[in-house]
C-alpha cells in the first residue's frame, strides 16, 4: 500500500482530501460545535496546530459552496471515511446547507496602521469577490451600490466596518439561510499593533468589524474565530454573551488528544503528566513547569507567561479509578492547590493573575474543573 505524503504548507482541506496526503481526522469538532449551541466560539490553540486547516474544514462541511456562476458545488466527498460521517443524520443533515463567510487576519503584519489596514481591506474584498454571484440575484440598489463598492475597493471606512454584517444579510436574502462566519488569526494585528504603537486604532477596527458581524447580526447562524492568544471579552468580544470559549486546557480538546493518542494501557498517573507536559509545551507563549521528577510539594504543571506580571496557571492531576468519582477527584486537586498554598512563590514573582484547574483523568476522558 502507497504511503500518504506529509503534507508541508498545506492549509486547505479540499486539497488534503484530493491529493491524498496524511490528515489526522479532526472531524469530530463539527459535531462538538453542534452540540455547544453557542452562537460564536473562540478556538485558541498555539502556532502550527491547525487552526487554518479546521477552520477550512468547517467551511467545506458546513458550506452551500457555489461556483462564480452560482452553480452549486457538493463537497460530500471529502468527508467519505472520516468520523463524522458515522455520526448521524442529526448532523449531517447541515452538511452543505449555509452560507459561509471566511476571513483570515493573519496578512496584517504591518507596522504601522494604514498598510496593516489596507492588508485587512484586501481580505475582504476578496471573500466579497468569492460570493459575488449574488449579485445574479434580486437585490436592493443601495445594497447592490455597496457590495460593488466594497468589491472594487471603492467603499468608506465605515461601510468596510460593517462588511461581514452586510455580507451575510446578501448571503441571506440569496440562500434563504443564515450565514456562518469562520474568522482565522484574529489576533495577529493586534499583536503587532501592539508592538507597533497602533494598537488603539486597530483594535477599534477589529471591533467595529466584529459587532456587525457576530454580536448584532440577525443573518449570523453561528460564528467561529481562531487564534492564539485571549484577548480579553473587554477588548474584542464585549456583548458576547453567548461565547463559547475553547482552548488548549478546555476539557473537551483534552480529552480529544486523549482519545486521539493514548491507549488502553496508558492510564497509570505518570503516563497522564508527561503527555500533558508534552501537549502544553508547544503552547510558544507559556513556560511549562513540571515538577513530577524532582519529588517536591508543588503541583504537578504550571505554565507560566513569558512576561513581566504575565498570567500563571497551576494544574493538578487526579486519576479517577471510575467514571463516577471523577467530580470529586477535580474537588481534591483544587483542594490540594489551596492546602499547599502553590499560588504564593508565583505571587511574590508578581505573575498575575494565577489561574488554578483540578483536572481529573479517567481513561480516555478528563473533567476540568476552574478554582472560583
Amino acid at each position: 500500500m502507497d504511503q500518504k505524503r506529509i503534507p508541508i504548507g498545506f492549509e486547505d482541506f479540499k486539497k488534503f482530501k484530493e491529493e491524498d496526503l496524511y490528515l489526522v481526522d479532526k472531524t469530530l469538532l463539527i459535531k462538538e460545535l453542534l452540540d455547544t449551541g453557542a452562537q460564536t466560539t473562540l478556538l485558541t490553540r498555539p502556532r502550527r496546530f491547525g487552526k487554518t486547516l479546521n477552520l477550512s474544514m468547517l467551511r467545506r462541511f458546513f458550506e452551500d459552496e457555489r461556483t462564480p456562476e452560482g452553480e452549486k458545488v457538493d463537497n460530500r466527498h471529502l468527508f467519505e471515511g472520516l468520523a463524522i460521517m458515522e455520526s448521524g443524520e442529526k448532523y449531517l443533515t447541515h452538511m452543505g446547507q449555509y452560507p459561509v463567510i471566511t476571513l483570515s487576519l493573519k496578512s496584517a503584519k504591518q507596522s504601522d496602521f494604514a498598510m496593516a489596514y489596507t492588508s485587512l481591506i484586501d481580505e475582504i474584498i476578496k471573500e466579497f469577490d468569492r460570493h459575488a454571484y449574488v449579485l445574479a440575484g434580486d437585490m436592493t440598489p443601495r445594497n447592490r451600490q455597496w457590495f460593488t463598492a466594497i468589491w472594487e475597493g471603492k467603499a468608506d471606512d465605515i461601510v468596510y466596518a460593517k462588511a461581514l454584517g452586510f455580507l451575510s444579510e446578501c448571503l441571506y436574502k440569496y440562500h434563504g439561510k443564515e450565514a456562518m462566519i469562520l474568522i482565522d488569526e484574529y489576533d495577529v494585528p493586534l499583536e503587532c499593533a501592539y508592538f507597533g504603537g497602533f494598537y488603539d486604532a486597530m483594535i477599534g477596527f477589529i471591533r467595529s468589524l466584529f459587532e456587525p458581524a457576530l454580536k448584532t447580526n440577525p443573518y449570523l447562524k453561528f460564528g467561529v474565530v481562531t487564534g492564539c492568544l485571549r484577548i480579553s471579552r473587554e477588548s474584542i468580544f464585549m456583548g458576547l454573551n453567548n461565547l463559547e470559549i475553547h482552548s488548549i486546557i478546555s476539557e473537551n480538546f483534552i480529552s480529544q488528544q486523549l482519545m486521539d493518542t493514548i491507549s488502553y494501557f496508558d492510564y497509570a498517573e505518570s503516563y497522564y503528566h508527561v503527555f500533558l507536559t508534552g501537549l502544553l509545551k508547544n503552547t510558544g507563549r507559556y513556560m511549562v513547569q513540571s515538577n513530577r521528577e524532582s519529588g517536591t510539594r508543588r503541583p504537578d504543571l504550571i505554565l507560566c507567561e513569558k512576561k513581566f506580571m504575565g498570567k500563571a496557571i497551576i494544574l493538578e492531576l487526579k486519576v479517577a479509578k471510575t467514571f463516577a468519582e471523577m467530580e470529586a477527584k477535580c474537588e481534591e486537586a483544587l483542594a490540594q492547590i489551596e492546602a499547599q498554598n502553590y499560588a504564593a512563590p508565583l505571587e511574590g514573582d508578581g505573575y498575575r493573575p494565577i489561574l488554578k484547574y483540578g483536572i481529573a483523568l479517567y481513561k480516555k476522558g478528563c473533567i476540568v474543573k476552574k478554582a472560583e
